[in-house]
């Protein structure tokens, strides 16, 4: 079950620190967007003192073009993509924040759009936002939409990556080594089982469907000790990336 965002509501969650405060960076998320009256944001890292220090995961409004959108001390660019998101269906989406003069953003692994503008550096982050953008002047998450599956890194994923993610593969299965955040969003759980940065819920989200996601599972190899009078056969275990083979001698 993922978690619901209202306008009428300006729910949302967050963490009062920034879980990622230098670049690279790389979020991602699944959103299900229920209209584009208004703007659906995703997944932010902000300075609420000001307006102009921030990095944001985020839909505009009317279009369903999904953002990644940075703001420095010289500009404000966004890389939005050219197709939408539409509304009553399920879509990947990841904003990967390379430099400040290269932001990607792409929408069920592809639709790839970069923007090269420098904004300069961002700082003073100090907060963590899901369907909200807490800077000095907040903005919550105005349309309606159900989020799940939202995940940080630091460092800039890949297309094939990107792609990987949209099958509907768990974050914890790409680059796990620099996934610094994940929230699966699992009913009323807000809880990042990576980073322990666990998020407070504002003006009660709601429960909704989950999309369909694949979480890695471990492999066990079994052991035994044979009974009285048998002899031992060793076997051998020979493992690929996709299978398990067993051989015996």
């Amino acid at each position: 079950m993922a978690r619901g965002f209202t306008n009428a509501a300006a729910n949302y969650l967050s963490y009062d620190s920034p879980i990622i405060s230098a670049l690279p960076m790389s979020f991602s998320a699944w959103i299900y967007p229920v209209n584009w009256t208004y703007s659906n944001q995703i997944l932010s890292i902000a300075d609420n003192a000001t307006n102009t220090q921030f990095f944001a995961l985020f839909g505009s409004s009317s279009t369903g073009y999904i953002s990644a959108y940075q703001r420095g001390n010289l500009a404000a660019a966004a890389a939005a993509t050219t197709v939408s998101a539409t509304a009553s269906s399920w879509h990947h989406c990841l904003a990967v924040f390379a430099t400040n003069t290269s932001r990607s953003i792409y929408l069920n692994g592809g639709n790839k759009v970069t923007d090269t503008t420098n904004t300069g550096t961002t700082t003073g982050l100090d907060n963590t936002a899901i369907s909200a953008l807490l800077r000095n002047t907040p903005v919550y998450n105005e349309g309606d939409s159900y989020l799940a599956e939202i995940a940080a890194w630091n460092v800039a994923l890949t297309d094939a990556e990107a792609a990987i993610l949209a099958t509907g593969m768990s974050p914890l299965a790409v680059r796990p080594q620099s996934l610094v955040a994940y929230w699966p969003l699992i009913r009323d759980t807000d809880d990042d089982i990576v980073g322990g940065y666990s998020m407070t819920p504002y003006n009660t989200p709601t429960v909704a469907a989950h999309p369909r996601v694949r979480y890695p599972t471990k492999v066990f190899y079994p052991s035994f000790t044979p009974t009285s009078g048998v002899t031992p056969v060793s076997i051998n275990v020979s493992k690929s990336a996709d299978y398990i083979q067993i051989v015996t001698p």
